[in-house]
């Protein structure tokens, strides 16, 4: 099948390395068009072109700019805009410092377009892919992040505003939690935060599995917000 033979390209990467150099631009178009099959292939190609930025060298902008692309050209879709959102983030994880930091603001910027779409999934893909954006990025960029995603969210807000928050809540404190904590009054406006989502049913359930992911990464912080933790 499809994904058995993307399963094997995969494992070929990973073990062969730069010995696969010649093949990356076959590769390369090879997985980027497989983002446009089946859920289980497009999932297993979106892993692939992970493990290339790790195994090969190449050029991670033109790759992200491939992907950006198709992301935009299939924004109707709900299923291809989803894989491709979650192909940038590993992407952006798996390149780290090699990403220019042009491509993650822009990646951040094509991002954003897809925080009000109306499937639960491509919104979560879209705050993932933001917030390795924004940590890559730095200190400011990640302020202003939470500043507009997490702080100013309260009980007023809508439920997508609401789901968007418990999603990057749970990405950040996952992917870089002492930036979290480093921000001036972060337990008091997460604390208050967790207590609204548990009181919207569909946020609740929907963002659950990211705020556990968030909580666990607290660490000597966890017991800090159990009390809020109980409204879940």
């Amino acid at each position: 099948t499809k994904e058995e033979i993307l399963r094997l390209l995969c494992q070929l990467v990973e073990r062969c390395g730069v010995a696969l150099k010649a093949c990356v631009p076959q590769l390369h178009g090879t997985f980027l068009r497989a983002l446009l099959e089946s859920p289980k292939v497009s999932s297993t190609a979106a892993d692939c072109l992970g493990s290339m930025v790790e195994a090969l060298p190449l050029k991670v902008d033109t790759l992200l700019r491939d992907l950006s692309k198709s992301l935009t050209e299939h924004a109707e879709d709900a299923h291809i805009s989803k894989i491709s959102l979650e192909a940038l983030d590993g992407v952006i994880l798996r390149g780290g410092t090699h990403v220019p930091p042009d491509m993650l603001v822009s990646v951040w910027d094509n991002a954003s377009n897809f925080l009000t779409h109306s499937s639960d999934k491509v919104r979560a893909s879209a705050a993932k892919a933001i917030s390795s954006a924004a940590i890559l990025l730095g200190e400011e960029h990640l302020g202003s992040l939470l500043r507009t995603h997490i702080f100013s969210v309260d009980q007023n807000s809508d439920e997508v505003t609401l789901f968007n928050a418990g999603i990057f809540i749970g990405e950040i404190f996952y992917k870089k939690a002492d930036a979290l904590m480093s921000q001036p009054g972060w337990l008091d406006s997460v604390e208050a935060l967790i207590i609204v989502l548990g009181t919207h049913r569909k946020v609740r359930r929907c963002v659950d599995p990211y705020r556990h992911g968030g909580i666990q990464a607290l660490g000597p912080h966890r017991k800090g917000l159990s009390v809020c933790s109980e409204k879940f």
